[in-house]
């Protein structure tokens, strides 16, 4: 027991040694490496010298270093490159040439990296399996063994704690003793790899600078040469003396003044810089433009071979070119402005405006006023420089003027700072007292000119008189319109209603907004009606109580009278109609009562003896020229005043109702029934052939006035007497028929009453019966 713990304790000492070799060795390669890496300047040198240290040690060393993206490891270096090369082109035609790998997320290598730490590995070959291909992956163990590598120590490059890549050293005999020392290798391959890349930074900086400054004072110089010729772009100067500055600064300007000759042509006039000849030969061009259009050219030659020419140097050609532009185009606006102003001179001197120019502020003062102020005010101009504006303001108006000038003031100061041309152009109306103390109404419109206010104003004081006695005589006018009884209207001549008043409101039974949508023919009762006047008023002019039926909104109709007049447009066509409407419905129901009244039985409607006595005139003729027969009836009912004295008179006046309302319904309409009075009535019948007709009907009278009436609860049986006169054979005149009938009835009273008797005249001028009579049983 004692020897193998011996024998243990002695390897242990064996390989602690070993280990103590190992590291010390380790130590003297890494402070070779670090002496080695001094003059590196480049990451392949660095990589080149350490791993060459690594290698003298016996082991084999690879570097990946991470993409940009941080997806993938790329092999940058390896000290085996010769026999890895042989040995995977010999299993599997693997290149060593632009090799990388992805990283598996969760792998062995994005492991390490993520630890941030060297990690020992007893099993190269199980380490390695990822960073090879698929096809090459079972392969593993048997090209470690072809390499001799058994064990592995991998150790991420980590710069600032950044990683950057992997270290990976493999080799016989390796343990986890040398971790401290592979570590210390991957540390100083990172420390050399960004003195490195500093270093190369640091000489590409240092190379741009001096390009930079030699740029720099090239472009210095153009731009002196730039700056002069537009400084003296803005000044008055003469052609010729700006010229002459072009040619001198341009000259300046360019990387060899001493061999370059410049050339203006402007205007079909030629300048030229000192040494130019026709035999120089030509360098630079640009064009000179004002507007758009070619104006002239600048041209730059070189009395001698030159080996390049710079960009810039166009640029400043060009550049100059521009700038002279400007200066022809703001001499010729500068002509142009003093002949404008000589112009505007003239003109605001002879003009009959006000025109004067204000400092822009809440209290403006003339700085300009035009003569006219003489004319139409009675001041004289200069005495109103240094004056404020508002003093000669009326004191209503000041108020007015001066919120007018702050949202001035504020609208101009926002459109300035945003470089846009402040619009002052409302116009102004308000009054000034002239010299005389008397006020005077203006009207103004103000604009920004040069930071200055304008205003031209003009006297409208006698417009304002005729506005002010138009305006009243329109508030008459709208105050009759809306305030009268009648209704009023306008119209287009298709029928908008254009205005109407609250008379018109109130008679159609519109509100102002449905008018607005309505059209005129939309009253009309019949559309056609609107048509005939229209072609009346434009025949005419004007009509005068023409008289039309008009539909109000709830449909109700209505007799109206217009009077109306054509509105015609400027060229004379006709824009439309305007007038009066008067309802004249009730009017026309009093006149046709009137009438009725006139021609017609109050109690029972029908027509009175004046109106059958007209028509009857007026058969006998018809009947003449036609070679017909007409009768006349005479009927009166049988005991009527017994009616009367037993149930009263209004008992008998419905009674004679009653009687009419049978009469009318047996008769045709050409046939007329009169009441002549009391329970007396007429019948005219036209066209008969003869007394059998005129029977036939006396016999249908007798048996309907014979029927019972029920009246107030009361039950009446009534009987009439009848008489017949028959035209031509009874009488040739009305009154002769209606007299024959008279007598007649009275003879047929005598028979019996309650049956009808024909005139037929006797030799002692008395009728004598003709027809049958009816029994009076003496009941009413």
């Amino acid at each position: 027991m004692k020897v193998t713990e011996h024998k243990r304790m002695e390897r242990t000492l064996l390989g602690s040694q070993e280990q103590q070799a190992r590291s010390h060795q380790f130590l003297l390669a890494l402070s070779r490496a670090v002496q080695a890496v001094q003059g590196a300047h480049t990451p392949e040198e660095v990589y080149r010298r350490i791993l060459d240290e690594v290698a003298r040690l016996g082991y084999h060393a690879t570097i990946f270093t991470l993409t940009d993206d941080g997806a993938q490891l790329s092999l940058s270096h390896l000290t085996f490159e010769s026999a890895l090369v042989q040995a995977a082109q010999k299993l599997v035609g693997l290149s060593a040439e632009g090799y990388g790998f992805q990283l598996v997320p969760g792998g062995f290598y994005d492991w390490v990296l993520s630890e941030g730490k060297a990690v020992f590995v007893e099993r190269a070959a199980e380490s390695v399996t990822e960073a090879l291909p698929r096809a090459v992956r079972p392969l593993a163990g048997r090209l470690a063994a072809m390499l001799g590598l058994r064990q592995a120590i991998h150790a991420p490059l980590t710069i600032r704690g950044e990683n950057y890549g992997l270290l990976t050293v493999l080799g016989e005999g390796l343990t986890e003793g040398d971790i401290p020392a592979v570590t210390a290798f991957a540390n100083q391959i990172a420390l050399a790899l960004e003195n490195a890349r500093l270093y190369h930074a640091a000489r590409q900086e240092l190379s741009e600078r001096k390009r930079a400054q030699l740029a720099l004072r090239e472009r210095v110089k153009e731009l002196t040469g730039l700056y002069a010729v537009t400084r003296d772009a803005q000044r008055q100067i003469s052609l010729e003396e700006f010229c002459s500055r072009v040619l001198e600064n341009l000259t300046e300007g360019m990387q060899f003044p001493e061999i370059t000759v410049s050339v203006i042509d402007v205007d079909d006039m030629r300048f030229v810089s000192e040494g130019y000849s026709e035999k120089l030969s030509h360098g630079l061009r640009s064009e000179i433009r004002v507007g758009g259009r070619v104006r002239g050219r600048l041209s730059v030659y070189y009395s001698e071979d030159r080996p390049f020419i710079l960009p810039e140097e166009q640029s400043l050609v060009d550049a100059i070119a521009e700038a002279a532009g400007h200066w022809v185009e703001l001499n010729q606006a500068q002509a142009e402005l003093e002949e404008s102003e000589a112009k505007y001179r003239v003109i605001t001197e002879s003009t009959s405006d006000l025109i004067a120019l204000a400092n822009f502020d809440l209290n403006p003062t003339y700085t300009y006023a035009s003569p006219s102020y003489k004319k139409h005010l009675g001041y004289e101009p200069e005495h109103l420089i240094g004056e404020p504006v508002l003093d000669l303001v009326h004191p209503r108006d000041k108020e007015y003027l001066l919120s007018l000038l702050a949202r001035y003031l504020v609208v101009s100061r926002k459109k300035l700072l945003s470089r846009e041309t402040p619009d002052l152009s409302e116009l102004l109306e308000y009054r000034l007292r002239d010299k005389s103390g008397n006020w005077r109404w203006v009207q103004s419109r103000a604009n920004l000119v040069d930071k200055e206010l304008l205003l031209v104003s003009r006297d409208i004081s006698e417009r304002r008189q005729a506005e002010e006695a138009l305006r009243q005589s329109e508030e008459r006018y709208r105050t009759l319109f809306q305030d009268t009884r009648d209704a009023i209207n306008i119209t287009t001549r298709e029928g908008q209603v254009l205005d109407a008043n609250q008379s018109f409101l109130d008679l159609f039974g519109y509100t102002r907004e449905e008018i607005a949508v309505l059209n005129a023919e939309d009253l009309y009762v019949d559309p056609a009606g609107r048509r005939r006047f229209q072609e009346e008023i434009e025949r005419k002019g004007s009509v005068r109580d023409y008289e039309v039926k008009l539909r109000k909104k709830d449909g109700s109709e209505m007799n109206c009278l217009v009077t109306s007049t054509v509105r015609r447009h400027d060229d004379g066509s006709v824009a439309g109609y305007q007038g009066f409407i008067h309802d004249i419905t009730e009017r026309k129901r009093v006149e046709e009562t009137i009438k009725r009244l006139a021609y017609h039985d109050p109690l029972t409607g029908l027509p009175n003896r004046m109106l059958f006595s007209d028509r009857l005139r007026a058969a006998v003729p018809r009947a003449r020229r036609n070679k017909d027969k007409l009768a006349v009836m005479l009927l009166d009912l049988d005991h009527f005043k017994n009616v009367n004295d037993r149930l009263g008179h209004p008992v008998g006046d419905e009674l004679l109702q009653a009687v009419a309302e049978r009469l009318t319904a047996l008769l045709r309409e050409s046939d007329t029934i009169c009441r002549m009075g009391g329970d007396e009535f007429l019948v005219l019948l036209e066209g008969i052939a003869g007394m059998e007709d005129v029977g036939k009907v006396a016999d249908a009278i007798l048996e309907a006035v014979r029927g019972p009436f029920v009246l107030k609860r009361h039950k009446l049986h009534v009987t009439t007497s009848l008489g017949i006169a028959i035209y031509p054979d009874d009488g040739e005149d009305g009154d002769t028929l209606i007299k024959n009938a008279d007598i007649a009835m009275y003879l047929a009273k005598e028979k019996g009453r309650d049956n009808y008797q024909r005139y037929i005249a006797s030799e002692e001028g008395k009728s004598t019966p003709s027809s049958g009579g009816r029994r009076d049983d003496g009941r009413a």
